[in-house]
């Protein structure tokens, strides 16, 4: 056939000229082909034929092609393009190259770009078409990223990649969808976006990608892809159909990973229409690692590429999901999930978001964490019908339970709803063993579970005390617990008939938490002033309007103003208030040491008609140890009775209470009673300026101030007029005074009390008067009134200030007609007072001591046998003027006190011219004849005869010696404990001229005094010598004077023969005593090896041919004066250092180049014990010690040295043992050897373990010694066991019940050192009553019937002994009773009961039982309740007192420490050993003379 076309013309040449079959010639126009009409339906003939295209034209364009004017053959244009006709309805037009055709809508594939690593940029339906055909037909590798979301309706789709081209490459979605996109094709073998995608040198990868579409294929058909071989593909979805032999929503074959298809199956990959809509897969599909994905929750029906407006954030629930839009951020978004604050590492849990938070991290994260609640928290306000309930996971789980703390700080949960679990459900699901929770009320909840479900939790091993639940579930009977073996103490589930007022106060148990508005609040809440709850007749709140209410009979609670800390009290009930806060009942908190301060006198007597009973402020569990500052004010007319300690305080330990008067009161005591303290602790009480008067005080001990005090009371000018200050001595005052017709200094008459001298007494001594009295209308001291002043000489007291000079009215009878005083004798022209009888001196020695700077002379012999005598002049008052005995004769004299003698304490002034005799002073701290203490006076031309003086330090003429003593005699007996001498004690002055007849020494110490041509007794072997010799005898034989040279003259103007020797003789002559002194030094430890600590002593000896008793006098004269700086230590030639220079007796740190290498003290015998512990080399080494002090001539250059020799150490096999748990760290192993691992823990397995030591040639024999690795040498060694006492609990539950109670039974064996270990016996139980044992099998037992109320039944567990563990044994209590009795004891510091937890009626009330004192280490407990009677003891380190001892020109201020924390500090100024009841150290003090300090320092009863 030949078909030609002419134009214009049609017309066709054939053979048999018959019509061709299947060919149609027709007439055509020029329009026809121009328009490209005649090639489109040339070319149709042939591809409808299957011979592809033939024909083709270029027609009219807008793509700037040249038109083709007639049909031309058929050929490609550009990359994309052809010149193919194409028909569209008529219109006729080629594909050139455009992504879609203008004409007919057709996608064209298109060529995308590429980026620099030459991955593909698809971003249109084009270039995913050409994508897909440029793979399956040329190449299966390439890289591709989307760009855009492709919407692919109507667009005929391949897969991409086939069985012979699969795709090898990379394709990254980066979060776009691709939609609309079909497959209908039965006969396709892989059909999805993807056909077969499989590995070429690395797999294949798709991942982050989006598909909706539907996919009818063949033999395998996927979301994703038909099938994928070795390949990757993840986090991609897919929304839509496959249909095939084999499908899949995402791929066939293997590696899918975190993708998902809309679907309701059960597949893993399956994911409902509401979780793609809801966010859900969004969340997903990014996992934990990425952000690819987002959507527009509420718009977007699936996830889309993120944006920064459709990032996708899970609710606080973790049941939903939202954006953030517009300024809204994760810390405004009321729907994000929050992490509360943090305060001392416990979550401050204040929102829901807060508490969902709480839960999500316990159950996924930490289970030991501790939380409160800030605020009541409600979930849902309708948890029955909200179609949007929130739903809660508890917190807990099986297999994660929390193990922390949870306090609600008494606030409520409600709407929180958990239904259908199969986990055990509540506010908390598990709560594990040791976590605890309190103070909560969960209310209004709906909890149901196939396991167990409770109110606050579904299963407890822990403990949830003082909380409740209200409507939980469907009603009022849901359980606080539901399961668990825990502890639930003070829990209530609460109901509408209950009094919740009555609750709250009942939750509150032993603290003031919970309160309870009534006829506002609908439960109990956090405690507030307004809402708490009082139980007095009923249960009520308190009006902040009433200050008393007749309900409670008591106060209503005021808090007070506060202001720089201190609580300003200004009325009753603010008192009341505070007493309460130290009590602990205002928030349970401990408040103890608070500071108030009044404001207003506070007047309780208004009350008096009212049933009300005051609350003393601190109790013994609770005592009073802050600040109380009267201001100057009163406090009268409150009553109490009942309480063990009754006073304004109840019991005090370590308070300081000023400026304040207690009068007009009524206590009454169990125990004590006082006006201000019933009771003092330990750490004792400080009053400043307060008074106590009409007060009336019962108890079994009552006093002023402190009815009982185990610690010291302190007392600063302060009076009480109510009984005796103190009820022990365990106390010290400072002009302070109490009614009493004893004479003691202390203490006054209420005549004087009523005259103003007290008042006068205690301003005296101060700048500005702080007491005050109108004498004749006030009968005791008060904060206001009139200045009261002291009239002198003749005493009396005025509040007038120009009537204080007034004399005395002495009439003849020696008596003031005016004052009464008695005996005043009168005065000569030198103003001194003739003292010419008894009463002349007893008002002598009175006034000295009341501070009268006087002077006296005798006017005859006086007999004091008759008079109760006390020495004229005390430490505080000292004597300061002149006495002159004109020769006369004092006798008859006896004292028995702190200073004795005629004189007790002098400070500058002369005694002169008497002779004392037949008198006796004893048991001074200081005693002598003529004067106890002489500071800097002058004792002259005195004799004492046949007089007896004992004391700690005691001396003939004067005890204690820093004057001059000149010119004086002692015939007598000198005795005492301490430094004793016939003519003084201890001496720091000078006597000159004295003789000593006493069969003793003539000075027991002389301290840098000077002592020259003095007589003392020969006979008396080892005594000291201060002169030649003497025959023991009195003063009656003349001629064994005129053998030494003595001449004896009178006195001048008398005409007596005197009774005292004048000394005039040894005026030239010195005698002093030459004795050899030196040092020994030696060591202690004759064998020594490296490493050993070194022990060395020297002391000061004399040369024994010397005298035979020499080395006790030694130590007895030096040993309060030689310090150990005094010496230089030296050690092999190099000098060791003293980093302190502390009091003798304190130990003291030897230095070598900054470093410790031993310590060294001294002992009371001066013998100075020295310590090396720095390892010194095994050779020969040389110590040395010198004196360098400047205080002992005669110990000057002396110096000792001792050689001695390190031997090397002989090493032997290690050995150890530990107790059965234990680490090594605390085993015992051979000295040398250290542990390659201390921590690790031996069990009955494993008890080889490595050590080694550190050895050299030069200290360490290693002679034959084999596995030396350098200087380190290991071996391994078997550890043996000591037994460990196994540790048995049992429990009971309940605790109290009536017979036939079934009584569940509870043990638990541990290893008492590490609880891992389970080999611990297996625990056999039996319960015993009336001696009969019982076993008890199953773990529980009914309670035998017939069984009497208050029958104790005891529950016995024991364990066998084996090899690891000694045997074990436990018991417990079960109690017959109605009541439902305590588990846990309740206390004071005096006993123990128990309590129903129903009723609160108390049993079982029984006094402490101890088991043993209190050591150091073990404090003494009730062995019944545990109770700490005593706390364990500290060791106390001993004080150390600066300046050192030495002679000073000018006063000093004296610091005293110690090193101890807490440590109380007790010190005496007269050398007396300090106790206990001795003045307690308050800070640095100023001496002006001579004295002694000595201190203690206590901690607790130590």
């Amino acid at each position: 056939m030949l078909r030609c076309v002419l134009e214009g013309f049609t017309y066709f040449r054939t053979v048999d000229e018959e019509t061709l079959p299947g060919i149609n010639c027709f007439a055509m126009t020029a329009d026809d082909f121009a328009s490209g009409k005649v090639a489109y339906k040339m070319n149709k003939y042939f591809t409808d034929s299957g011979n592809g295209n033939v024909w083709g034209q270029v027609v009219a364009n807008s793509e700037g092609e040249p038109v083709d004017p007639y049909p031309t053959t058929y050929r490609k244009i550009g990359n994309d393009g052809s010149n193919e006709v194409i028909n569209f309805a008529e219109q006729y037009h080629n594909h050139l190259g455009s992504a879609t055709c203008p004409i007919c809508g057709t996608v064209n594939p298109q060529e995308p770009a590429k980026d620099n690593n030459g991955v593909y940029q698809i971003g249109t339906p084009s270039e995913l078409l050409w994508f897909a055909d440029y793979v399956n037909k040329t190449n299966g590798n390439p890289d591709a990223v989307l760009t855009a979301d492709i919407n692919m309706n109507g667009i005929e789709w391949t897969p991409i990649g086939t069985k012979d081209k699969a795709f090898q490459g990379e394709f990254d979605g980066r979060g776009h969808v691709i939609t609309n996109l079909t497959v209908n094709d039965s006969s396709l073998e892989y059909a999805g976006l993807f056909g077969y995608v499989s590995r070429f040198s690395n797999p294949a990868i798709i991942k982050n990608l989006g598909v909706i579409g539907e996919f009818i294929g063949g033999e395998y058909v996927g979301g994703i892809a038909g099938y994928s071989e070795k390949s990757e593909i993840t986090n991609c979805f897919f929304i839509g159909t496959v249909s095939g032999t084999n499908t899949n929503g995402i791929a066939n074959g293997d590696t899918i990973e975190n993708c998902y298809f809309q679907s309701d199956s059960t597949d893993a990959n399956a994911r409902t229409e509401k979780q793609f809509k809801s966010g859900e897969v969004a969340e997903l599909l990014n996992g934990s690692t990425q952000e690819v994905w987002g959507q527009t929750i509420g718009g977007d029906d699936y996830p889309r590429a993120l944006t920064s407006a459709n990032k996708v954030i899970r609710d606080f629930t973790s049941l939903g999901w939202h954006n953030h839009t517009g300024a809204t951020t994760e810390d405004n978004c009321p729907k994000c999930v929050k992490t509360p604050k943090q305060e001392d590492g416990v979550y401050q849990i204040s929102t829901i978001q807060e508490l969902y938070w709480f839960a999500d991290h316990v159950n996924n994260h930490e289970q030991n964490i501790n939380a409160v609640l800030a605020n009541d928290i409600t979930v849902n306000a309708d948890i029955k019908t909200s179609q949007d309930r929130i739903i809660w996971t508890p917190v807990g789980t099986s297999s994660k339970p929390f193990t922390g703390t949870f306090d609600g700080k008494e606030h409520i949960i409600s709407g929180l709803v958990k239904e259908n679990s199969t986990e055990p459900v509540g506010l908390f699901g598990v709560i594990g063993s040791g976590a605890k929770v309190s103070n909560v009320g969960v209310v209004n909840c709906m909890f149901s579970s196939t396991d167990v479900a409770g109110g606050i939790a579904g299963s407890n091993e822990g403990t949830i005390t003082d909380s409740y639940i209200y409507d939980i579930s469907l009603g009022n009977s849901a359980p606080i617990v539901a399961s668990g073996n825990g502890k639930t103490d003070n829990c209530y589930v609460l109901n509408n008939t209950d009094n919740f007022a009555g609750i709250a106060y009942m939750l509150n148990g032993s603290s003031q938490t919970w309160g309870f508005k009534i006829g506002n609040d609908s439960l109990p809440t956090a405690i507030n002033e307004a809402n708490r709850v009082y139980r007095g007749k009923t249960y009520h709140n308190h009006d902040e309007n009433t200050l008393y209410c007749d309900d409670c009979c008591d106060f209503v609670l005021t808090k007070p103003n506060e202001e720089s800390d201190w609580y300003l009290i200004s009325k009753p009930g603010e008192l009341a208030w505070f007493a309460r806060l130290i009590n602990g009942g205002i928030d349970g908190n401990d408040h103890t040491n608070a500071k108030a301060k009044l404001t207003e006198d506070l007047d309780f007597s208004a009350y008096t008609d009212y049933d009300y009973n005051w609350t003393p402020i601190g109790t013994a569990d609770k005592p009073f140890s802050g600040t109380f500052d009267g201001n100057f004010h009163t406090i009268s007319g409150l009553k109490s009775s009942g309480a063990d300690h009754a006073g304004l305080f109840g019991y005090a330990d370590g308070a300081a209470i000023s400026k304040l008067i207690v009068s007009g009161c009524d206590f009454s005591g169990n125990e004590s009673a006082a006006a201000m303290c019933g009771s003092v602790g330990t750490n004792g009480v400080t009053f400043d300026f307060c008074g106590s008067y009409d007060n009336k005080l019962t108890g079994t001990s009552t006093a002023g101030f402190a009815g009982a005090s185990a610690g010291e009371v302190t007392l600063e000018r302060c009076y009480t007029a109510d009984s005796d200050k103190f009820s022990d001595g365990k106390n010290s005052a400072f002009v302070s005074y109490a009614v009493s017709s004893n004479a003691a200094d202390d203490a006054m008459t209420e005549a004087q009390f009523k005259s103003g001298e007290l008042t006068y007494v205690l301003n005296k001594g101060l700048d500005t008067a702080v007491w005050f009295q109108t004498i004749n209308t006030q009968d005791y001291p008060q904060f206001s009134g009139e200045t009261v002043y002291r009239t002198s000489p003749c005493v009396s007291y005025t509040n007038d200030s120009a009537k204080t000079n007034k004399p005395h009215d002495i009439g003849d009878d020696e008596i003031c007609k005016v004052c009464g005083e008695r005996g005043i004798p009168k005065k000569n022209s030198k103003g001194q007072y003739e003292l010419s009888n008894e009463l002349n001196m007893l008002w002598f020695a009175r006034n000295v001591n009341r501070g009268e700077d006087i002077s006296a002379v005798l006017m005859n012999d006086i007999d004091m046998k008759d008079a109760e005598w006390t020495h004229i002049g005390t430490a505080d008052k000292p004597f300061s003027g002149t006495f002159d005995g004109k020769g006369h004769t004092i006798s008859g004299l006896n004292y028995s006190g702190e200073y004795a003698g005629l004189f007790g304490y002098m400070n500058g002034g002369t005694i002169s011219n008497i002779k004392l005799a037949d008198s006796s002073f004893k048991n001074g701290t200081v005693s002598g004849g003529i004067c106890a203490v002489n500071d800097g006076g002058t004792i002259e031309n005195c004799a004492v005869d046949n007089v007896d003086v004992s004391g700690g330090t005691a001396g003939g003429i004067c005890g204690q010696n820093s004057g001059t003593i000149t010119d004086c005699f002692f015939s007598g007996n000198v005795s005492s404990d301490g430094k004793s001498g016939g003519i003084c004690g201890s001496n720091s002055g000078t006597i000159e001229s004295t003789v000593s007849l006493y069969a003793g020494a003539a000075v027991g110490e002389n301290t840098n005094g000077s002592i020259t041509n003095c007589l003392y007794n020969i006979d008396i072997a080892g005594r000291q010598k201060f002169g030649s010799g003497l025959e023991t005898t009195g003063l009656t034989d003349s001629g064994i004077l005129e053998k030494l040279g003595i001449k004896w003259s009178k006195a001048a103007n008398t005409a007596t023969v005197l009774f005292y020797p004048e000394l005039t003789v040894f005026k030239t002559d010195k005698y002093n005593v030459g004795v050899n002194y030196r040092l020994t030094l030696e060591n202690t430890d004759k064998s020594l090896v490296y490493k050993d600590t070194l022990h060395f002593v020297f002391d000061v000896q004399s040369a024994p041919e010397i005298s035979r008793k020499w080395n006790s006098v030694v130590a007895n004269l030096v040993y309060n004066d030689v310090k150990q700086q005094d010496f230089e230590l030296s050690l092999d030639g190099i000098k060791l250092e003293f980093d302190a220079a502390p009091a003798v007796g304190n130990r003291l740190n030897l230095m070598l180049d900054g470093e410790n290498v031993g310590v060294l003290y001294m002992d009371k015998t001066l013998k100075v014990m020295i310590e090396i512990t720095y390892p010194l080399n095994a050779r020969k080494h040389i110590i040395s010690v010198k004196y360098v002090g400047s205080s002992f001539d005669y110990l000057a250059g002396k110096s000792a040295e001792c050689a001695f020799t390190i031997s090397k150490v002989i090493i032997t096999d290690p050995e150890a043992s530990v107790e059965y748990g234990k680490a090594l760290k605390d085993a015992e192993l051979t000295k040398g050897w250290e542990w390659t691992d201390s921590s690790a823990v031996p069990d009955s397995k494993n008890r080889k373990f490595k050590v080694f030591m550190t050895v050299d040639d030069e200290n360490y024999d290693l002679s034959g010694i084999k596995g030396l690795n350098g200087n380190k040498l290991t071996r391994e060694v078997e550890v043996s066991f000591k037994k460990a006492v196994p540790v048995v609990t049992v429990t009971t539950d309940p605790f109290s019940a009536l017979p036939g109670t079934k009584i569940t039974v509870s043990v638990f064996a541990v290893n008492p050192n590490n609880a891992k270990f389970s080999d611990v016996p297996t625990a056999e139980l039996f319960y015993t009553t009336g001696g009969t044992k019982t076993a008890i099998t199953g773990g529980s037992f009914v309670i035998p019937d017939g069984l009497e109320e208050e029958t104790v039944i005891t529950i016995t567990a024991t364990t066998e002994e084996n090899e690891f563990y000694k045997a074990g044994n436990v018991s417990a209590e079960v109690i017959v009773s109605a009541h439902k009795w305590s588990r846990e004891w309740k206390i004071d510091k005096d006993r123990h009961w128990r309590e129903c937890t129903d009723c609160g009626v108390t049993g079982e009330k029984s006094a402490h039982v101890s088991g043993g004192a209190a050591t150091e280490t073990t404090a003494e407990k009730c062995t019944v309740c545990g109770y700490v009677i005593t706390p364990a003891l500290k060791a106390v380190e001993a004080p150390v007192i600066t300046p050192d001892g030495g002679r000073f020109t000018g006063s000093q201020t004296v610091t005293i420490t110690c090193a101890t924390d807490g440590a109380a500090i007790h010190y005496t100024t007269d050398g007396a050993e300090p106790t206990a009841s001795s003045t307690k150290y308050s800070g640095a003090f100023t001496i002006t003379a001579t004295t002694t300090i000595k201190a203690v320092a206590f901690v607790g009863e130590s």
